[in-house]
């Protein structure tokens, strides 16, 4: 599948399956792509926090002004920049 075709096949999701659980490997991979993934001079200004609590996600949700995906998602996945 091409970039194009793989663009026109996505979908916004609206509620997670809270029993369907990312495997532990693919996390690492993800991860791992966005480690790798190039950034102005290579500097990598961001970081990557998974979060998995239910508690925290909950307490989380107000940031991200009230998505109820948060709340039913495996992993929340946050990538924090500094504000130049």
């Amino acid at each position: 599948m091409n970039y194009l075709e793989a663009l026109s096949r996505r979908y916004s999701v609206k509620k997670f399956n809270p029993e369907m659980i990312i495997p532990q490997d693919t996390l690492l991979n993800i991860l791992e792509s966005g480690k790798l993934a190039a950034s102005s001079l290579g500097l990598q200004p961001y970081k990557i926090f998974v979060v998995e609590s239910a508690e925290m996600k909950e307490k989380l949700i107000p940031a991200f002004y009230n998505p109820s995906q948060i709340s039913t998602c495996s992993h929340l996945v946050i990538l924090i920049s500094k504000k130049y």
